[in-house]
């Protein structure tokens, strides 16, 4: 839906163009920043076939029964109270989610490359943060 055609007006855009021309070089540069702006956030809407994929698997959480478990080993050993087969197994899943975080650190490379941005942009845009571990 084009909102700025008019009746009187061969080029639509032409009353614009006229405010546009009257804009201060400062103005003139804020609404230049707007419209770069929001036109990557248009660009950013859509996305290929292949950036969608691979969204998609980044968002694939880890299944919840690992997670869990993972969880419920991690809580034992803050507390001193693991045996030698649990710590077995959270060795395991440690490992196990290790695997999975490069797995993801590794979509979100291609998705950089993909879209020809910094990995950290596309981080901050998934609202990825420093993960702070316990020792």
């Amino acid at each position: 839906m084009n909102t700025l055609s008019s009746a009187e007006n061969t080029n639509p855009f032409e009353e614009l163009y006229q405010k546009i021309e009257k804009l201060n070089l400062l103005e003139l540069e804020k609404l230049t920043n707007y419209i770069f702006d929001l036109r990557k956030n248009k660009l950013s809407t859509v996305l290929s076939e292949q950036e969608q994929l691979i969204i998609e698997q980044i968002n694939r959480p880890l299944p919840k029964d690992i997670q869990e478990r993972y969880n419920f080993l991690r809580d034992k050993k803050s507390s001193d109270s693991l045996d030698q087969t649990q710590y077995d197994e959270l060795l395991t899943l440690t490992s196990y989610i290790e695997s999975y975080d490069n797995k993801r650190l590794s979509l979100f490379i291609e998705l950089s490359e993909l879209r020809n941005e910094p990995l950290n942009g596309i981080l901050e845009q998934f609202d990825i943060k420093s993960a702070e571990y316990d020792s």
